[in-house]
């Protein structure tokens, strides 16, 4: 089960890139910020620390482009 919900975080995320393509920032960058959330949470509860770390980094940067994009 949780394979398919990987899946579609995947697929998420993906469309937050086509979105960052077609120039609808915002909408991308919330996607993204929810993927790299979960995958931060998902990877550090598995003990994949450094891909935890490397998500969290993501999620700054996807923070950062809200705030960016909204200002």
């Amino acid at each position: 089960m949780m394979q398919y919900f990987l899946w579609a975080i995947i697929f998420i995320s993906l469309l937050g890139k086509i979105c960052i393509i077609k120039n609808k920032l915002l909408w991308g960058f919330y996607l993204w910020t929810f993927t790299d959330l979960f995958l931060t949470i998902y990877n550090f509860s598995i003990g994949e620390i450094q891909q935890s770390l490397l998500f969290f980094i993501f999620l700054l940067f996807s923070l950062w482009g809200i705030y960016s994009h909204k200002k």
